[in-house]
């Protein structure tokens, strides 16, 4: 019989973890997702008891770069190789793709940040900022939060991907200039 679309199977602690879905499916999913799905949780986080904490998710690797074209992270090609030159000139400074322990850790601050009291609790001003072209984090969610702050404010970047200082300069500069009105904002009073 076909094993179901969401079959997992653990072969032993040193053997190869072999896992159905593909590691930017999984991201999409995991951090897209309007919920937490109950088997995925329950599968990352049997992986990290079992000993798979530091492994990379299905597909990923160690590699703290990737070719300009079609990247999820920015569409400026010039800050792109210049984040890869500092990367190759300083690696300790790269991040690979996510672990088993990273996912794991996701999904548990998944959980609470779900939990309508969590932003109603954060008084602080926040201004949360993200790309409308974001693949790898869900923009709807991120405005979805900032709307339940008491003091949340959001800016969407029409044409940005995930690191808008990364970004083109009118992008950029969009960011800049509310992050500046925000800021000049009178703070206000919080009364515990």
């Amino acid at each position: 019989t076909e094993p179901p679309d969401d079959a997992h199977h653990v072969r032993g602690r040193d053997a190869a973890v072999e896992v159905d879905l593909a590691a930017l499916d999984l991201l999409h999913q995991v951090l897209g997702a309007d919920h937490v799905s109950t088997r995925r949780t329950r599968l990352v986080s049997l992986l990290a008891v079992l000993g798979f904490s530091e492994r990379y998710v299905p597909g990923g690797s160690p590699a703290p770069t990737m070719p300009f074209a079609d990247n999820p992270l920015s569409t400026d090609r010039e800050r792109h190789e210049r984040a890869d030159a500092v990367i190759a000139t300083a690696p300790h400074l790269g991040i690979g793709s996510p672990t088993i322990g990273w996912v794991a850790t996701a999904f548990a601050a998944m959980a609470e940040l779900q939990d309508p009291e969590t932003a109603l609790a954060i008084s602080t001003p926040v201004l949360i900022a993200a790309g409308a072209h974001d693949r790898i984090t869900s923009t709807p969610i991120a405005e979805s939060f900032a709307s339940r702050m008491p003091n949340g404010r959001f800016l969407k970047l029409d044409g940005a991907e995930h690191e808008i200082l990364l970004e083109q300069d009118h992008l950029r500069a969009k960011f800049w200039a509310a992050f500046d009105q925000f800021t000049a904002e009178p703070t206000p009073v919080i009364n515990d």
